[in-house]
């Protein structure tokens, strides 16, 4: 990672990493491995249990030793800690009681002050009541997926508190088209007998039996959630039909928070490894078709590793009017492919089945 270090803001001064998905963790853990690489002092680590399996990841990563501390947020939620979206765009009234609520195990009052730079993705609560105790840190952002590289995630989702950032840490900084800072960095996992790949590899228990499953795939299907939403879930029932006759070649993948039961003829991924890492791991190829509604997950092969697979985006079949957001998402896949004829956005079911027939005859 270029240019990381600058001891006059960090050096050896506390840190503080906030995560809540496992794309934000591993951007954690690649950012903590270059501050120790840089002779910069480890970092405390908030992590959100907002995602699926994040509570049998703490004892693995306190184990480890990467971070100074690990302090658990939600850890006795039943399911998930919370949601996101619907921020509120403003600092809590007491940051020190919402911090004693979500935080296990309790923090010492003076652990969650003193920190000279905050690092986050997405403006949950608790970076804003972070930010509420350290009015002079410098603030940091790391990737978020493809939301991190079109407009200002900060912003757009109550954020506006926690402006300006003074730097910007993405997996592919060429590809960058926000508003949300000037000086963007390179963010990567470096590969090596300790590297932080290998350290997200063991931690996540990647094997050989979670990459083999997609070798055999000619198509990856990347979930959504409904959350209630019937067109979305319209739209699914819609994808999985126009599959139908290539469900031998299918590999199932869902979003953490997708919890619909399996359908019969299917291959599902029920380990749920991040997919950062079966990327890195040469679990796809260019022949593989990745297809989702729009996802930063299908960007993820020509981020890390500049792979270009086939791209089926279907938001456009849920009948919804397509958002700005959505556009430059998908504009943004164009101008990041060399052949952007590998991009297929089809409007209606009869133009995805004749897509398919096109990309997996």
């Amino acid at each position: 990672m270029a240019e990381h270090g600058d001891s006059g803001v960090c050096g050896l001064r506390r840190t503080a990493m906030v995560c809540g998905t496992p794309l934000q963790l591993i951007g954690c853990i690649a950012l903590a491995t270059s501050l120790s690489e840089h002779g910069e002092a480890a970092p405390d680590l908030f992590l959100r249990h907002d995602f699926a399996g994040s509570r049998s990841l703490v004892e693995g990563i306190r184990a480890e030793g990467l971070f100074s501390a690990v302090f658990e947020i939600g850890a006795h939620a039943k399911g998930l800690f919370s949601i996101r979206g619907g921020e509120k765009n403003e600092l809590p009234k007491d940051a020190r009681a919402l911090l004693a609520e979500q935080l296990e195990p309790p923090c010492p009052a003076d652990r969650v002050s003193g920190y000279a730079c905050l690092y986050f993705s997405y403006p949950y609560d608790t970076v804003k009541a972070l930010r509420e105790l350290n009015p002079a840190a410098r603030l940091r952002a790391f990737d978020d997926g493809l939301g991190s590289y079109v407009g200002n995630i900060i912003r757009d989702n109550g954020g506006e508190s926690l402006l300006p950032i003074e730097r910007l840490y993405l997996w592919a900084p060429g590809l960058y088209r926000g508003e949300l800072c000037d000086d963007v960095r390179s963010l990567h996992l470096e590969k090596g007998r300790e590297g932080a790949f290998e350290y997200a590899c063991r931690l996540f228990g990647i094997g050989q039996e979670d990459i083999g499953l997609y070798r055999g795939a000619r198509c990856v299907y990347l979930t959504q959630p409904t959350d209630g939403k019937q067109s979305r879930l319209r739209e699914k029932e819609a994808v999985l039909d126009a599959l139908r006759p290539w469900a031998p070649d299918v590999v199932v993948r869902r979003h953490p928070r997708d919890g619909a039961k399996p359908v019969e003829g299917f291959a599902y991924d029920e380990r749920g490894v991040p997919w950062e890492l079966l990327c890195l791991s040469g679990a796809l190829d260019e022949r593989t078709v990745l297809l989702a509604s729009v996802s930063t997950a299908q960007l993820m092969p020509k981020i890390l590793l500049g792979d270009e697979p086939v791209l089926v985006v279907t938001e456009r079949l849920s009948g919804g009017s397509v958002t700005d957001a959505e556009r430059a998402i998908v504009e943004l896949m164009r101008s990041a492919y060399e052949d952007p004829g590998k991009i297929v956005v089809p409007e209606t079911v009869a133009e995805l089945s004749a897509a398919l027939r096109r990309v997996l005859a």
